[in-house]
């Protein structure tokens, strides 16, 4: 579970990085980052393979912040107190997700919502295995809601939605804008 949660705050950090960039350029519009770049010494280029020695400064703001965001999550502190950073680096993960997968026909995002459809059905409501993995696998691939408050003692203290609940009706959204955008229907947009 440790190895997991580790694995997948790295590709967090990472994931904060790319969904950064753009973020960073539309909160800061007058600064020009698409060319504004770090000298490295001649190694480091060598070592990551550049052209010329230089890093973007956007990319290593964002990789700056989604370093400190993953550091944050690690913190020795109740998750009661870090969700905010855990539904974070799960939104990152997400997007980054949606960005670099593609569905290529309608056929496969079809059957992929009928396969998640049937999977939370049986998986989700008819046992409690996944609430088990939900509730005992503390990494930030989930969005955590707070519980309302309640006379009912809760074992776990929020509500979850899993990332799959997201980024698989997300990729078929994204496959319809792309029919849209080619077939430019007159009457009935598919998205």
């Amino acid at each position: 579970t440790s190895l997991y949660a580790i694995a997948v705050t790295l590709f967090g950090a990472l994931a904060v990085s790319d969904i950064g960039v753009p973020i960073l350029r539309n909160i800061f519009p007058g600064y020009d980052f698409a060319n504004a770049e770090i000298e490295v010494p001649e190694s480091v280029a060598k070592v990551l393979d550049l052209d010329k020695p230089a890093l973007p400064l956007d990319g290593l703001i964002t990789l700056g912040a989604g370093v400190l965001c993953t550091l944050f999550y690690w913190t020795p502190i109740a998750l009661e107190q870090k969700f905010i950073v855990s539904n974070a680096i799960a939104w990152a993960l997400g997007m980054t997700s949606l960005g670099a997968i593609s569905l290529g026909s309608y056929q496969t995002g079809a059957l992929f919502l009928a396969g998640l459809f049937c999977y939370d059905v049986f998986w989700v409501f008819g046992t409690d295995v996944m609430m088990t993995v939900a509730t005992k696998v503390e990494a930030p691939v989930k969005f955590l809601y707070t519980a309302p408050p309640s006379d009912v003692a809760r074992s776990y203290p929020f509500s979850v939605l899993g990332l799959g609940d997201v980024v698989i009706p997300g990729l078929f959204v994204r496959l319809m804008t792309k029919i849209d955008e080619v077939l430019q229907p007159k009457n009935l947009s598919y998205f």
